[in-house]
């Protein structure tokens, strides 16, 4: 027996017959349907420091019909998003799959949203929406120098110093610990520099 495909489910009756005597067999004939079955529905990526690239996320697409799925597209939108691996259009026959990787490299601080749009033949959600998220966060505050208006001091006297960050202090400030090497010079135990500020001042009394 030639079976053509179906769009729908169907039975189909062969019967045999010789004379008085008739033998059928019942066929079932299921539809041929491309389903494409996607691993994800959102990537969340975090908190990421601005100009360095988040761990790559995959989305995994799998064909999981009855039939080949044909992938017609995949685009992406939103800063700082990028994707790469499968190619598209690309066709998929039963029990294949194809993954894409997401990545996140946000340029400035702040939060960012995207959407990865799948176009495909499948018989259901034909076109999948994933969407992105991830917060692009400012470099981490450090002490990057710290400098005093006197290098050289004659008798008992104060000094004027300084403490630098490579960049601004978070909220809640950046505390700098402080000692002096020789019991003449006294500095206080800490300085704060202030949230939004790169450097505070402190006294050394000698």
């Amino acid at each position: 027996a030639t079976v053509s495909s179906v769009g729908t489910a169907q039975v189909a009756t062969v019967t045999a017959s010789a004379g008085s005597v008739v033998q059928s067999f019942a066929l079932q004939l299921n539809a041929a349907v491309p389903t494409l079955t996607v691993s994800a529905s959102s990537l969340a990526f975090g908190n990421v420091v601005v100009n360095t690239a988040a761990t790559p996320q995959s989305v995994t697409l799998s064909s999981t019909g009855t039939a080949p799925v044909t992938i017609n597209s995949g685009t992406l939108t939103g800063t700082g998003f990028t994707m790469s691996g499968a190619t598209f259009p690309a066709t998929l026959n039963p029990g294949q799959a194809a993954t894409l990787s997401v990545q996140f490299d946000p340029a400035v601080t702040g939060t960012a949203t995207g959407q990865l749009t799948i176009s495909s033949n499948s018989s259901s959600n034909s076109t999948a929406l994933i969407s992105l998220s991830g917060t692009g966060t400012s470099v981490p505050a450090a002490l990057s120098a710290l400098s005093c208006t006197s290098a050289s001091m004659t008798g008992s006297g104060t000094d004027a110093c300084t403490v630098t960050l490579s960049s601004a202090a978070a909220t809640g400030g950046f505390v700098v610990s402080l000692a002096s090497s020789n019991a003449a010079v006294a500095v206080p135990a800490t300085v704060t520099v202030p949230a939004g500020a790169a450097s505070a001042g402190f006294t050394a009394t000698v």
